[in-house]
């Protein structure tokens, strides 16, 4: 570049040069000697000179400028060298701590991944323990029944044996006591495992999307028709308008929708008609998060608008993974129904607009 402009302003004091010199064969210069001969030669070469010393002065002038704007082309040049280098050590540097933070995210990776493992182990030997328990408390019930049986035979014949029977009934009922308490102690362990392993798979699911997006690589296999782990429905958009599939998740987005059917008998979860439970239900497919509860709702008339629909009439069926991945405990099909629940379901109660949890 410095060359580049150094030729420029060569190739303009040459021409400057060029047209002063034309400048004096045009004023005649010495090529008419008859000038010579009326005594005038050394007015017309003074004159001439004068006319070239003002050329040169301004060519020195317009020298001074361009070096000076080379010079100053010279320092930004060198700024901006300094600055391309500086640049370059500091993607440099990023990249290296993006290599590092892959690695470590990859190592939360598979920590995670032991651990659901472990979770998972742990829920399978208490499964065991409780079918174990659960076959006991059976076997207890049955001998307890026998002794029922046999007490009253004894009764009936005389009451002879009477008080060991009853010794041997207390004895009985106070085991299945010990046993259901024991039994429903780890069933509320069991629960509070399923809670975790739940909320271990959206951390691993989040670790994975911050692994490969460190990477460079694609975060997501939706789109490719597979239902893999942690989707819901592929390929997107699926068949609701108001309520799509998710384009990168596979997952169904129901943030906008506003109602939930529960009227009577429609109820999703705990008593007949609307309550707490279909609320708590509605939020976790609305939020997408199995961890969801509602802090408040209304309970009004079905709206002219898409919902949830009753577990047992209208709407479409929704897959299995929805219930999955969400965390919904119920015993009733999941349904949606993209157009107007007033319309085919009357003026039934509705949970609206619930106030969701998210944590």
């Amino acid at each position: 570049m410095v060359k580049l402009i150094r030729l420029i302003m060569l190739a303009g004091v040459m021409l400057a040069f060029v047209s002063a010199g034309s400048a004096f064969a045009a004023k005649g210069g010495n090529s008419d000697n008859t000038n010579f001969l009326n005594g005038k030669p050394f007015d017309t070469l003074n004159a001439d000179i004068q006319v070239n010393a003002t050329a040169i002065e301004a060519l020195q002038t317009e020298t001074a400028a361009l070096q000076s704007t080379v010079n100053g082309l010279s320092i930004s040049i060198s700024n901006l060298e300094l600055t391309v280098q500086e640049n370059s050590d500091a993607i440099i540097e990023l990249q290296n701590g993006l290599d590092v933070t892959y690695q470590e995210l990859q190592a939360l990776k598979l920590q995670v991944t032991t651990h659901t493992t472990s979770v998972n182990d742990s829920i399978a030997s208490l499964q065991n323990q409780i079918d174990a328990l659960q076959q006991q408390v059976n076997a207890l019930t049955a001998n307890l029944a026998a002794s029922l049986v046999s007490l009253q035979d004894a009764i009936d014949a005389n009451s002879t044996g009477v008080s060991s029977l009853l010794a041997q009934v207390t004895t009985l009922t106070a085991e299945i006591l010990v046993m259901n308490g024991t039994l429903t102690n780890h069933e509320d362990r069991l629960t509070a495992l399923e809670a975790a392993v739940v909320q271990l798979r959206a951390d691993l699911t989040a670790l994975s999307v911050l692994a490969c997006g460190a990477a460079g690589e694609k975060c997501s296999s939706c789109g490719d028709s597979v239902v893999d782990p942690g989707e819901e429905l592929d390929p997107p958009p699926g068949p609701f308008a108001s309520a799509p599939v998710d384009a990168s998740t596979c997952r169904f987005d129901f943030a906008n929708v506003r109602q939930l059917y529960c009227n009577g008998t429609c109820s999703w979860s705990g008593g007949s008609s609307c309550d707490q439970a279909d609320a708590d239900v509605f939020c976790k497919l609305k939020t997408g998060n199995p961890l969801s509860t509602a802090t408040s709702y209304t309970n009004t008339t079905a709206l002219p608008e898409p919902g949830f629909s009753c577990p047992f009439h209208a709407g479409t069926f929704l897959p299995n993974e929805v219930l999955t991945l969400r965390n919904i405990d119920v015993s009733v099909n999941v349904r949606y129904q993209d157009s107007s629940i007033l319309a085919n379901h009357g003026s039934g109660q509705v949970i609206a607009d619930p106030i969701c949890t998210n944590p």
